[in-house]
């Protein structure tokens, strides 16, 4: 059906834009989002026009904050993903894959965890990253800060061993936990009350460029990025009253994505021979409507 064909299409491109990090084939991704022969430089050279026809556009509704750590919304931690990472990603086998982080080791008695960091990462403020990063982060949601509490309940310290080494230890063994790692890592004295106004600086691949009209704002891509500039050119970030209308942009072509956890798709299947179907991916769950 032309809208299955239409959504295929908008899926192929949201792989290439979003799933930079987190599966076995990120080697081969990186040739179809980065530019081999494009210099990596950490110097913004020229005026960013708000006009970018290489770009896809987002959704979001109950918008509060651009902060992922304080935001009540999905949505908004959906988009916030092309601007944050996390230490580790899940592949289809709940395996941890390093992002930010470059390699770890666990503790014989599975109760602590040594994490080895990129050190060619930097924040879209061309700061470096470094270990205190993380544990202003882990710091932040151990002490309820935000709202990633139920993802560390089983972490009781964050130590820094030098500037680009963790320590983290845990209330009790467990076989896998790593996979508890998976939350964005903010910049130190990165505020954490609820505020519309926060600017996002992250570690993506695109950085936060600002408000472009009422209800829209723009990302760019980041010239900081330690993979290279991404070849998608910019994100536009539509805030929407709710969910039905987050889900008729999409229907509609206007936005390029579309969360099927944050709505059920049975409500707005046409009453016929409809089949639903749910694509599954590591970091969030596309769906297409077929009929």
């Amino acid at each position: 059906a032309k809208l299955m064909k239409k959504f295929i299409s908008v899926l192929a491109i949201l792989i290439v834009a979003i799933s930079l990090c987190g599966c076995e084939v990120i080697d081969n991704l990186k040739g179809k989002i980065f530019s081999e022969d494009e210099p990596k430089t950490n110097v913004i050279t020229e005026e960013v026009s708000t006009d970018v026809a290489n770009a896809i556009h987002v959704s979001v509704y109950d918008f509060d904050t651009f902060n992922p750590l304080t935001t009540n919304s999905q949505s908004v931690k959906d988009a916030m993903k092309f601007v944050y990472e996390p230490l580790f990603t899940l592949d289809e086998q709940i395996t941890p894959v390093p992002v930010l982080a470059d390699s770890y080791t666990i503790a014989e008695d599975g109760k602590s965890v040594t994490v080895k960091l990129k050190q060619n990462a930097a924040w879209h403020d061309g700061t470096a990253f470094t270990a205190a990063d993380v544990r202003y982060t882990l710091n932040n949601i151990i002490n309820g800060k935000t709202t990633y509490a139920g993802a560390v309940s089983q972490i009781s310290e964050c130590r820094v061993i030098d500037n680009y080494t963790i320590s983290i230890s845990l209330r009790h063994s467990m076989p896998n936990p790593v996979a508890l790692f998976t939350f964005p890592i903010v910049k130190k004295n990165t505020p954490m009350e609820v505020n519309q106004r926060y600017m996002p600086i992250g570690t993506g691949p695109f950085s936060y460029y600002g408000k472009i009209s009422i209800d829209r704002y723009m990302l760019v891509a980041s010239d900081y990025y330690y993979m290279g500039k991404a070849k998608l050119s910019g994100v536009y970030i539509d805030v929407v009253p709710d969910n039905h209308r987050y889900f008729t942009m999409f229907n509609s072509g206007n936005s390029d994505v579309c969360n099927a956890k944050l709505i059920s798709g049975f409500d707005y299947t046409p009453k016929a021979n409809v089949r639903v179907n749910d694509y599954v991916s590591d970091e969030l769950i596309y769906m297409g409507i077929n009929h």
